[in-house]
């Protein structure tokens, strides 16, 4: 989430503009199961919801306190490496063209 926070930041000029990429995170809080079961919501809405890296991490999180680890929590911290390695390097990369201009 911080390489996708630092990546916006990067390309975002304008303050304006930051009032927007809030509304989208904030309204995909409560498609990630934060407050809302995710097997509440409909199909399509949940194959949104797993895309979200938000999701595996609470999911993680509530494994972790709970201490109740499934197979499903090896492919979303797999998942959740291979994201923020891109996302990283893609915040990195604005942050360097931003410098530069």
């Amino acid at each position: 989430m911080s390489g996708l926070a630092l990546g916006l930041t990067a390309k975002i000029f304008d303050i304006d503009h930051f009032n927007v990429v809030f509304a989208i995170f904030f309204s995909t809080i409560f498609l990630c199961g934060a407050w809302f079961p995710i097997e509440l919501l409909p199909y399509w809405l949940r194959v949104f919801a797993y895309i979200l890296p938000t999701t595996s991490v609470i999911d993680l999180t509530r494994a972790c306190l709970s201490g109740v680890f499934h197979a499903r929590h090896i492919y979303e911290t797999i998942y959740l490496v291979v994201i923020s390695f891109f996302l990283v390097e893609w915040a990195m990369r604005s942050i360097r063209k931003r410098m530069v201009v």
